[in-house]
């Protein structure tokens, strides 16, 4: 996610971490409607705005199907989730936008030459 906002390397260790969790949470879907049973929970909520956000973030889960399965099912039964997903990922772009510009200026700034130093 820091990447996206100050230019840094992806890293590999914490790439992974996040994909051993969407595995884990993947088999943990296998034959379950939703996180906790065949009710929707507030884990439910929580869990789809993670996988909300990594979308957002350019992070695909198509490979997970359980998780695509169970998104697609807590989109449609959570009242106004899209609609609350799409400000979010509005606010959240404008955020990302505000963060890369002002990394950009401050690393355009750092690599100016100092007056009288070198």
């Amino acid at each position: 996610y820091w990447q996206l906002i100050d230019g840094s390397p992806l890293n590999e260790v914490r790439f992974k971490l996040v994909q051993e969790a969407l595995g884990f949470l993947n088999s943990f879907l296998e034959g379950n409607k939703f996180a906790v049973g065949s009710n929707m929970t507030l884990a439910d909520l929580n869990l789809a705005v993670t996988i909300e956000i990594l979308r957002i973030s350019n992070v695909s889960v198509q490979q997970y199907p359980n998780i695509v399965r169970w998104f697609e099912l807590v989109k449609r039964t959570a009242p106004k989730f899209e609609e609350v997903m799409q400000k979010y990922g509005k606010d959240h772009n404008e955020v990302v936008d505000f963060f890369l510009e002002a990394t950009v200026f401050q690393r355009a700034e750092q690599a100016q030459p100092q007056n009288g130093k070198s």
